[in-house]
């Protein structure tokens, strides 16, 4: 799974005599984990923790995105759905990764997760503090009612602002 998300393979060496030693294996060769990021070794617990619950459990996870590059972050998202659809999981995350909620869309739009298994939920405070959900529909092209406010347009407008400094300078 970690080679799908992340290039990097992982395993386990057995040290003698009650020891372990987790090697990240790359292209150039095997190294400790220790010299791999923070996010893949962030990501080896989670996906851990993720195999090793039983089938038909829930499965909580807060911002699996944390210190990923934006292509292992969707397909994270990918290899989540996979696992819970092949055992039977469910799996709530929290996420603020753009990269994360476009591939579950993406995944919707392509036939791979219907649109009943995804929930998004949107929360917001409102001006006394008050923090409430709303649901956001997602059809089965994988798009969402209403939008995603703070998703996605962020992207947008900064590379609306670089083609413009871009013209700018031509």
């Amino acid at each position: 799974l970690m080679k799908r998300i992340t290039g990097v393979g992982f395993r386990v060496d057995t040290v003698p005599p009650q020891s372990a030693k987790p090697v990240s294996e790359s292209l150039v060769g095997d190294f400790s984990l220790l010299t791999e990021g923070f996010g893949t070794n962030a990501l080896v617990h989670l996906l851990f923790e993720v195999v090793r619950t039983v089938p038909e459990a829930a499965v909580l996870i807060e911002e699996p995105e944390i210190h990923l590059h934006p292509k292992a972050q969707a397909d994270l998202a990918s290899v989540l759905v996979e696992e819970a659809k092949l055992n039977d999981k469910q799996i709530m995350m929290t996420t603020h990764s753009e990269h994360v909620v476009g591939r579950l869309l993406t995944l919707v739009a392509e036939g791979e997760l219907s649109p009943e298994d995804l929930a998004i939920y949107s929360f917001e405070k409102d001006e006394r503090g008050v923090c409430s959900a709303s649901e956001i529909e997602v059809t089965d092209r994988g798009q969402v009612s209403r939008g995603l406010k703070g998703f996605f347009e962020t992207d947008m407008d900064e590379m609306r602002r670089y083609v413009e400094a871009l013209r700018a300078k031509a």
